[in-house]
């Protein structure tokens, strides 16, 4: 906040109101003692340069617990919602001035796996008409790929002069080394009892493998469960990719067919595939929460092996090699065409890749997953 200070419209700069809360009133805890406390650290430092407020939904019941003694109220809503009802509704609480919609959706979230949410137009600039008719104030949610704002995923607007991108040609990765190796292991395994959540082990992003060995006590086929998978694992058995479970699509159950008279590994890489911050999954914890069970028998014990992925720059010693068994990090280099004197923003077309994370000069530049859509491209800022 020291950082934000000069630059608060009080003090000359173009910062005119700080979001204290969003949506709080939707939360269950429906604390005073904690919204009070929120508004005062934010008022040592914002004093009276910049506007204090807070988003709510409007419901009697959100606004019962989500406004803020002294912090302006405003609503938040898209373009279903009947502007001059929810104005009308937000005058009987925030008496005075102008009413704000500080969170207006052109669109929607759009998930993995779900179809790309779309909205037309002109049912934008029908809901936008309607607002400023009824002299209010707006602050729209441009982000192309949370809400399918009308701008692009860099969030530049259309303007006289077009923002230049590139063309950098095709590139071809080389395989470096399978994440089974022990050489990726950047964090020491741990073995416990049974599986570890993500945040037992200190980590908050990323994949962790999680192995067992198996012996043959069972008729095939044998009924694997994972209970309470966070969120989507890859099943293996002796570093052969077996089957998949995902939380979101309910499958945490497959069908094993072990050899008989040995024993197998059993390696079960779970993916946090991020964290909401709302509603029922305010407070989710990742990996497997429960018990892994073959035909309702609990197994184990295991090793855990994080991979939080914060940092790739140890790949760099890696020499590329000509097979590697997936799941696997790979890696290219190039140089920009000649005729390019400076570096100009594109775009990592993930088409035809099936599923990871992408980094460019160890900096992250998100997942792809393009048979699951919708993202299918990847921003690469200059």
């Amino acid at each position: 906040m020291q950082k934000m200070q000069p630059h608060l419209y009080g003090n000359g700069g173009n910062i005119i109101m700080v979001q204290v809360e969003n949506e709080y009133g939707s939360y269950y805890a429906c604390d005073s003692d904690y919204r009070l406390w929120l508004r005062d650290l934010l008022k040592g430092y914002v004093e009276d340069k910049a506007l204090l407020y807070t988003i709510d939904i409007c419901r009697q019941r959100d606004f019962d617990c989500g406004p803020i003694p002294e912090v302006y109220a405003t609503v938040d809503f898209g373009i279903s919602v009947n502007a001059s009802q929810c104005f009308d509704f937000l005058k009987t609480i925030q008496k005075g001035g102008p009413p704000v919609n500080s969170e207006f959706y052109p669109g929607w979230l759009a998930h993995w796996q779900e179809p790309h949410p779309k909205v037309t137009s002109d049912a934008v600039v029908r809901q936008m008409k309607s607002m400023l008719s009824l002299n209010a104030s707006i602050k729209e949610t441009l982000e192309n790929a949370k809400h399918s704002g009308p701008v692009l995923e860099n969030i530049s607007v259309i303007s006289p002069i077009p923002m230049l991108k590139a063309a950098y040609g095709t590139f071809h990765l080389q395989p470096l080394v399978s994440l089974f190796e022990e050489v990726t292991h950047r964090i020491t395994p741990v073995l416990s009892a049974k599986p570890l959540t993500f945040e037992s082990m200190d980590i908050n992003t990323g994949f962790v493998m999680y192995e067992t060995i198996l012996l043959n006590k069972f008729e095939n086929p044998v009924n694997l469960t994972v209970n309470s998978l966070r969120d989507r694992a890859i099943i293996y058995l002796d570093q052969v990719q077996v089957g998949t479970m995902n939380r979101l699509k309910g499958n945490t159950t497959i069908f094993l067919d072990i050899e008989k008279h040995s024993a197998q590994t059993l390696s079960i890489l779970v993916e946090n595939q991020g964290r909401i911050n709302y509603g029922d999954f305010i407070e989710d914890r990742k990996g497997i929460l429960g018990h892994v069970l073959l035909d309702n028998k609990i197994v184990g014990p295991w090793k855990d092996d994080a991979h939080p992925l914060n940092e790739t720059s140890w790949l760099s010693s890696i020499k590329p090699v000509e097979h590697v068994q997936v799941p696997a990090f790979y890696r290219t280099q190039f140089t920009l065409p000649e005729d390019y004197t400076s570096t100009l923003d594109t775009y990592l077309d993930t088409s035809g890749w099936t599923k990871g994370v992408a980094f460019l000069n160890d900096i992250n530049l998100g997942r792809y997953w393009p048979l699951a859509g919708p993202q299918i491209t990847l921003y690469v800022p200059c």
